[in-house]
């Protein structure tokens, strides 16, 4: 879908190896496309155990993104840098720095990312009940509980105002509301996240129905909300196809 809209779009990745992916490393040629756009690969420490070897990984990302990035990409032109990357969010610096060099707009999946990094936290905070006493030992100093509350009220605020502010946008720049199912559904989502938001109380004092109803209303809002932000490219493609541009795009 992505490719149909420019005449070249470009893929900036991180290599397979750091997954160990075996046909990849036995084959590298036949992953240099996906869907008909070209496939532009990073390396990456591995994480390792420990911190220290996650810190190294993220820096690792950061350091030949901004080093082998512009290098990789030297002498190309681009309408927009796209960027979507679930955690962590120095991801976006490579991007950052492209934007400067390419003078291109960058656009993020900010909001997708951060639903998804808080139902990982809300994972990790469900399982320090069913793990051993030791475990929970080394798991409770990290407060996965709290930072999935904490992650939980950034996304009620940043739904709300990026709901009101995209029918904004739409009025002002049409001059009525386009109905449609990207609208509807975007209020469906900030309905429901205003619901999961209100079973706080009932989450704090351990009622499990109030957990369960929790979990399954925020399926629901990564679905939904999912489903928005893949079928919001489309909006995006017409934007920049009626803007005087180079004719690709950058990722």
């Amino acid at each position: 879908m992505w490719s149909k809209g420019f005449n070249r779009l470009k893929i900036m990745v991180i290599s397979l190896r750091y997954s160990g992916f075996a046909d990849y490393a036995a084959d590298p040629g036949a992953f240099s496309r996906f869907a008909g756009a070209e496939v532009l690969r990073l390396p990456l420490r591995p994480r390792g155990r420990g911190s220290i070897g996650l810190v190294r990984n993220y820096l690792s990302f950061v350091v030949w993104g901004l080093l082998l990035g512009p290098w990789k990409l030297r002498g190309r032109h681009f309408d927009a840098i796209f960027v979507f990357q679930t955690s962590p969010i120095t991801a976006a610096l490579p991007a950052l720095w492209l934007r400067r060099l390419k003078r291109a707009p960058l656009l993020m999946w900010v909001l997708l990312g951060l639903m998804l990094y808080s139902g990982y936290l809300g994972y990790k905070a469900s399982l320090i009940r069913k793990v051993s006493a030791e475990e929970r030992k080394a798991m409770v100093p990290l407060h996965y509980g709290q930072r999935h509350a904490q992650f939980g009220a950034v996304i009620l605020g940043l739904t709300l105002l990026g709901a009101a502010g995209g029918m904004a946008a739409t009025f002002l720049k049409n001059g009525k509301l386009i109905i449609g199912p990207h609208l509807f559904v975007g209020l469906a989502v900030a309905v429901l996240v205003i619901a999961t938001a209100s079973l706080g109380p009932s989450l704090q004092k351990g009622k499990d129905w109030a957990r369960g109803l929790h979990v399954a209303i925020n399926g629901g809002v990564l679905m939904l909300f999912g489903w928005q932000a893949f079928t919001g490219i489309a909006i995006v493609q017409k934007l920049l196809s009626s803007a005087t541009a180079p004719t690709s795009l950058g990722t």
